[in-house]
């Protein structure tokens, strides 16, 4: 195989095949840190109707009139009209990017091909420094598209009991990926949301996660993300932690999260480098 070119701009994904994990809060507060040392964008490939889009923008979209976001274009443009994806960029501030999504995301299907996703994102790779994908809980081709194109995947856990049944299901999903369309895809380690380490439920299941990140060939973070009334708050005003409870808990959690994730990131990248 022909040495491959160095890639620019580093695609990560926060994700689990569970909903409530706070996957979307993640990926908002991680891009907000992120853009304070390069250009960011967020490609939302989520559906939902609370979705990342709804948590950055609220009701109105750019120009859009209708509450849906049924008049905005989204990913689902690119791959059956061909609009050139630059055309559905939208700014939610300069450094700070967003491919927004309505419900006709959902509805991505088999049609939409991996190899023509990823041309778009090796352009992508060119202007922004960093490229964070948003997907639905439930598993479908928004995973597969995702993870065919990511450098990284940062699992998210809740201390609850159903945490570690997905994260298997992820896994799984992660090998076949690998065995598929992107055998360079690699965990960067996993995340604890909504921890609160006064219950002997979250203790036991960060005891779990452990042991199955270990299995992975992974690790935890070391910061966890606790409970914190401003984590509800600054969603409901369309902020980021940092716009929004600056000098919060939760602000100081996911500045050290983040400072995490890039350590790692490059320690991944002087390794493959050999030094």
């Amino acid at each position: 195989m022909p040495n491959e070119p160095i890639k620019k701009g580093k695609v990560l994904s926060i994700l689990q095949e569970k909903g409530g994990c706070g996957k979307s809060c993640a990926i908002f507060n991680i891009a907000s840190y992120f853009s304070r040392a390069g250009k960011v964008l967020i490609i939302d490939l989520d559906g939902q109707a609370a979705d990342i889009t709804y948590y950055m923008f609220g009701n109105k979209v750019g120009e859009s009139t209708d509450n849906m976001r049924s008049d905005i274009m989204t990913i689902v443009d690119v791959f059956r009209r061909h609009i050139n994806i630059d055309d559905v960029i939208m700014p939610y501030n300069e450094s700070i990017h967003v491919i927004p999504a309505n419900i006709q995301v959902t509805y991505l299907n088999e049609g939409d091909k991996i190899t023509f996703f990823k041309k778009c994102i090796n352009h992508l790779r060119e202007i922004y420094d960093y490229i964070l994908i948003d997907v639905p809980p439930s598993p479908n081709r928004s995973h597969v598209l995702c993870l065919s194109v990511c450098d990284f995947v940062i699992p998210i856990v809740n201390p609850d009991s159903a945490s570690p049944k997905a994260l298997i299901s992820l896994n799984e999903s992660i090998e076949e990926i690998r065995e598929t369309s992107n055998s360079g895809v690699e965990y960067l380690g996993i995340v604890m949301n909504k921890y609160d380490g006064r219950t002997n439920l979250a203790k036991e299941m960060l005891n779990q996660i452990e042991l199955l990140s270990d299995k992975f060939g992974t690790c935890m973070f070391r910061t966890m993300i606790h409970q914190g009334i401003a984590l509800s708050e600054h969603i409901l005003m369309h902020q980021s932690i940092f716009e929004y409870a600056p000098k919060s808990k939760a602000a100081i959690e996911y500045e050290a999260l983040a400072q995490e994730i890039l350590e790692r990131i490059n320690d991944m990248e002087q390794e493959e480098m050999g030094l």
